[in-house]
């Protein structure tokens, strides 16, 4: 028996509505710079497809005001594909837990990392779809290229546009799998994958605490040089 849900789009509440209905009218003010001034702004175009919300969704929290969800159920561990620290690894629990994660950080800290590692075990482990959207396409890209290199070209496709998308359901590629099975288990995978886990846990750990104790040291050297100069 095929059992369906009916589910209410959340711009049937009368406030929320009223903020998507201000949205969708100064919307068609905001154009971009290389938009043309006859043409409809591309921001008005996409509020105007806009008719449901769902209710789980991060917009329709906002509008309703509801609190942002931080204790979603995790029923698997997390896998880690691409390399990774410790607060790379907290980062990731903790997205994958919450409606909506904010990553911060300056050039170099491994946001990319970690945002790969998210989409890996949505896709992989939540077999779920994933939009990847930037202000630009650099990022983007960035996020593919690095997901191609590591061998992860299969679970990405380009639709930014009409024309990305005809392209690439027109030439669907057929990917070999036959080298993709495993003698083990799907459980005797994941206790594996948790053993390691483990062990690379504590072996950052072990780095951490070394990197902290190194720094002591070279404060003590230090101090010490200061004074034997001075004495």
């Amino acid at each position: 028996m095929v059992v369906f849900k009916v589910r209410s789009s959340s711009t049937q509440n009368a406030e929320g509505r009223q903020i998507l209905n201000y949205w969708r009218a100064i919307s068609k003010y905001a154009k971009s710079e290389d938009e043309q001034e006859n043409k409809e702004a591309f921001l008005a175009k996409q509020f105007s497809k806009l008719h449901y919300v769902d209710p789980d969704s991060v917009l329709s929290h906002y509008l309703l005001k509801k609190p942002i969800k931080s204790d979603i159920p995790v029923t698997s561990k997390p896998i880690f594909p691409f390399r990774y620290n410790l607060s790379q690894k907290a980062a990731l629990e903790q997205a994958l837990k919450s409606t909506i994660s904010i990553i911060e950080g300056p050039p170099g800290t491994g946001k990319t990392q970690t945002i790969l590692n998210i989409l890996a075990n949505l896709a992989v482990k939540q077999g779920k779809k994933v939009a990847v959207v930037s202000g630009n396409n650099a990022a983007v890209l960035n996020v593919q290229g690095k997901m191609e290199r590591q061998g992860y070209h299969f679970f990405v496709a380009s639709l930014g546009n009409q024309e990305n998308k005809k392209k690439f359901f027109a030439n669907l590629p057929k990917w070999d799998v036959s080298e993709w099975s495993s003698e083990l288990s799907e459980d005797e995978l994941n206790a594996k994958l948790q053993d390691l886990d483990q062990r690379i846990q504590r072996l950052m750990e072990l780095d951490r605490e070394k990197a902290k104790l190194m720094e002591k040291l070279s404060a003590y050297l230090l101090e010490q040089d200061h004074c034997r100069r001075s004495g």
